[in-house]
């Protein structure tokens, strides 16, 4: 595929840094056929509270109109970004595509988020705030608000607090990706994305805090909307579950590995039961760790209506 550019490369006269300005931050968007959400993405980038940014875009080698869209926005963004640069190539996948991005950068702080997700106006002054009062936080998250295809309400998803390694891949935490801003030196200083990994934020959120002193945190705030499309989620799962297995395989001998590998087997079987209790059952069986209770309680949770389900939950009191 013939490498398409449109870049300004240039500084556009503002500061990158100064005395008088908040730190600089890179917002980082990979694409990928989204012509029909790169609009509204880019678009909430525009509308941030937080003056000092500069915003790189890749479209990794869509099909469909996506760069197009992103070339009609060059005007505004290098109006309103200290600096900006977008631009088209074939296709080397979302961690290659971020790694690109995270060598670009010049801001101490960087927030990725998806070409179909979108940042709330007020996500990256909330979170550079937060990055600049605690200095041994290395990743800053907030809420989401779930979202489908067309835009509609699909819930929310928040859990706040401060972040250790343990936390992480024990899956205590909740970091969603939409709501990231990192440290770019942290992120350089671990190698950045891994892009032999599927799960490439678990990964890096797991390099960023194995050294036991860096920490993550997520706010209570709702800063992005997280969108979730159609697709079969019960190929999604396995594949989800094979990579988190992956991963957690480099930290075979870390104190919590076995814990968290059983973890992990639990969490597949139970969004596997949404679609194939013979999958959940096969990934239970997959560890010794899981124990009777357990595999009755997902078998439960498979065949009973909702209803019955909070009815139980209100007599038991939890």
């Amino acid at each position: 595929m013939e490498q398409i550019e449109e870049k300004s490369g240039q500084p556009t006269g503002k500061p990158l840094m100064s005395t008088s300005v908040p730190p600089l931050v890179t917002v980082c968007i990979p694409a990928y056929n989204h012509e029909r959400y790169i609009g509204q993405a880019i678009e909430a980038i525009l509308d941030q509270t937080y003056a000092n940014i500069e915003l790189i875009i890749v479209d990794d080698g869509s099909h469909d109109a996506t760069f197009d869209i992103i070339a009609r926005y060059r005007g505004r963004c290098v109006a309103r970004c200290v600096r900006f640069e977008a631009y088209t190539r074939p296709n080397k996948g979302l961690s290659a595509t971020l790694n690109e991005m995270v060598s670009w950068a010049r801001g101490k702080y960087l927030a990725p988020i998806a070409s179909d997700d979108i940042a709330s106006p007020e996500k990256i002054a909330r979170l550079v705030g937060e990055m600049e009062e605690h200095p041994e936080v290395v990743g800053a998250f907030g809420a989401v608000a779930l979202i489908d295809d067309d835009g509609n309400s699909k819930g929310t998803l928040t859990r706040p607090g401060f972040w250790t390694f343990e936390d992480v891949i024990l899956a205590r935490a909740m970091m969603p990706a939409p709501t990231s801003v990192l440290r770019t030196d942290a992120v350089r200083a671990v190698g950045g994305y891994d892009e032999d990994m599927m799960i490439e934020d678990f990964s890096l959120w797991l390099k960023l805090t194995h050294d036991g002193t860096a920490r993550l945190i997520t706010v209570a705030d709702i800063l992005a909307k997280y969108r979730l499309h159609k697709n079969n989620m019960h190929t999604r799962v396995l594949a989800m579950h094979e990579g988190r297995m992956a991963i957690l395989e480099r930290y075979r001998d870390h104190p919590a590995y076995a814990q968290a590998r059983s973890t992990a087997i639990i969490t597949a079987a139970h969004e596997s039961t949404r679609h194939s209790l013979t999958q959940a059952m096969r990934l239970l069986k997959s560890t010794p760790d899981v124990n009777l209770r357990t595999r009755l309680a997902i078998v439960v949770k498979s065949v009973l209506p909702n209803t019955v389900l909070d009815w139980m939950k209100r007599a038991r009191g939890y």
